[in-house]
């Protein structure tokens, strides 16, 4: 978090008179860094990929790409702190074509590169823990598959999920460290599955969700949960129906699994109207067909790219998509607490947001990012049911943007990058930019003994939830003889006052005139980044 300086706050109390209390706030709006470059070179027009980025667990940002030789794709991976950036490394095999990738996350950071090999026809992944990518290793048998989606478990597990060519949906799941992974098909023998949708709260609980059409030409939304199997590869349970059985045609589904397990699954069903169908149930609960939850019929076509669920670590979670009516957009989000339905709300009601990425944090604070005039747009809101608030990193000159993914921690800085092309020679290069979320600090001074302040400092940042912290003023007299700061420890992702001193003047005093206390109060960031806070008390004399 960066952390803002000088809050300066006066209070004015007598020695005869109760306790009293004063408030000084500050507000600090999100703000983006500098984009700077994530490739080391720029390549020739179309060559980058498949951009995705993610937060490891130490708070580095990890990037993987697709990138061409102009011959075969490789997967190629950097990562980068705050500050500075491994070299790059390539992940797949040179010598073949990889293609179609996916990256997946666990909660305790473990990343995993999953991608799909062409000639011959295979499934790889490498997992990336403590910093450093893992061997290459197989996820399925060779075979004519395509890649659809990846999901992290706890404990280095892994949930793959590919379509073959004739139409069945398959689910590899894989143990720790990808050392044994097996293959079985999860929808209906016979039937043919599309739009698959996979995703992992990263530790007990996965959810699959896709279209199956039948030999009747009628589609339904099916769904499965998975959960990890100790010692062994995770289990699948059987699939249930979430939709009607209609002739509707049922486009881009969306599933997100909270840290609670709580699922959500969105879909847009094409009929006389496109239609949003949201179903948010909790772990134990099994989903119900047709939706139990709402559905919102909506005037014009929404995008299909557009649609996205993200959830934080209270139960809170946001859908967006996108509406096109007579050439203008709307960017909307609905937020959810736990399984109530917020009010929606509008993050762009103008211009064409292309590819527009989601990111929530665990401590809730949301994120839109998405292409704007052939430059990176983007809003934030301090939680789901928040207002948003445009925000966007500082265009590249001479370019435009594309590819933008976009990710955020459960505490700090979010993390985007999108891919630039040159508007001379089309060559493109990989960018990112870090965004620090707004944040409220409060200081307040209150009395508590005739020779005892107690300064509390509350700081409630998006970033980094809300704390208190307590120092004291020791008085003695009419000299003040001490400033303590009682620790709050290191903290990750908080930012912590670190030390206060007294200025010169926090003795001088006057005939008939208060002594006035100047408290200095240095807070350092989890970044280490170093700001004061100022507190000004006068202590009248009494009469």
């Amino acid at each position: 978090m960066r952390v803002r300086p000088a809050v300066t706050l006066a209070a004015l109390c007598t020695l005869a008179l109760g306790p009293t209390a004063a408030d000084a706030q500050t507000d600090v709006p999100a703000a983006w860094s500098a984009p700077s470059a994530i490739s080391d070179a720029p390549v020739p027009a179309g060559r980058i990929a498949d951009l995705q980025v993610v937060i490891d667990e130490a708070g580095t940002a990890v990037y993987v790409w697709r990138e061409s030789d102009g011959a075969k794709s490789r997967v190629r991976s950097r990562a980068c702190s705050a500050t500075v950036c491994t070299a790059i490394e390539e992940l797949s095999d040179a010598a073949k074509n990889a293609q179609r990738l996916a990256v997946a996350q666990a909660l305790d950071g473990t990343v995993t590169a999953v991608w799909e090999y062409s000639v011959p026809s295979a499934i790889s992944a490498r997992a990336r823990t403590g910093g450093a990518w893992g061997p290459e290793a197989a996820v399925n048998a060779a075979g004519l598959r395509t890649l659809q989606g990846a999901a992290a478990l706890a404990n280095g597990g892994l949930v793959v999920a590919s379509t073959r060519a004739a139409g069945p949906l398959e689910l590899s799941a894989c143990t720790q460290r990808l050392l044994v992974c097996t293959t079985s098909e999860v929808s209906t023998p016979g039937a043919t599955a599309s739009v698959p949708q996979l995703d992992a709260n990263g530790a007990d609980r996965a959810a699959l969700a896709w279209v199956e059409q039948g030999a009747a030409l009628t589609r339904v939304v099916r769904y499965a949960a998975i959960t990890p199997v100790p010692n062994a590869v995770p289990a699948a349970a059987a699939s249930v129906a979430m939709s009607a059985d209609s002739a509707s045609t049922k486009t881009r589904l969306a599933v997100d699994v909270d840290k609670t397990g709580v699922t959500t699954v969105a879909w847009v069903e094409r009929d006389a109207a496109d239609a949003l169908l949201v179903q948010r149930f909790a772990a134990t609960a099994p989903p119900a067909a047709p939706p139990a939850l709402p559905v919102f019929t909506t005037p014009g076509t929404i995008a299909d790219d557009s649609l996205q669920v993200q959830s934080d670590d209270a139960g809170g979670a946001v859908v967006l998509w996108a509406t096109e009516l007579g050439g203008a957009q709307t960017l909307s989000t609905l937020p959810y607490s736990v399984l109530a339905r917020g009010t929606q709300q509008a993050v762009t009601t103008d211009g064409q947001s292309l590819v527009p990425q989601l990111a929530v944090a665990g401590t809730g604070t949301a994120a839109v990012a998405a292409i704007r005039d052939g430059q990176v747009s983007g809003a934030s809101a301090a939680t789901p049911a928040g207002a948003w608030t445009a925000v966007a990193p500082a265009p590249v000159d001479g370019s435009t943007a594309a590819q933008p993914s976009l990710a955020a921690p459960r505490t700090g800085q979010m993390v985007l990058a999108w891919v630039t092309r040159t508007q001379v020679n089309g060559e493109q290069t990989i960018r990112t930019a870090r965004l620090t979320p707004g944040t409220t600090t409060t200081l307040k001074v209150v009395r508590r003994k005739r020779v005892h302040w107690t300064v509390s400092t509350r700081v409630t940042a998006s970033a980094t939830g809300s704390f208190r912290q307590v120092g004291r003023i020791i008085v003695r007299g009419r000299r003040v003889v001490a400033c303590r700061v009682a620790p709050l420890g290191v903290t990750a992702g908080k930012t912590r006052i670190a030390t206060c001193r007294l200025t010169r003047a926090a003795t001088t005093q006057r005939r008939r005139a208060a002594l006035r206390i100047r408290l200095v109060t240095t807070f350092i960031a989890d970044d280490g980044q170093r700001a004061t806070a100022t507190i000004v008390v006068r202590l009248a004399r009494r009469r």
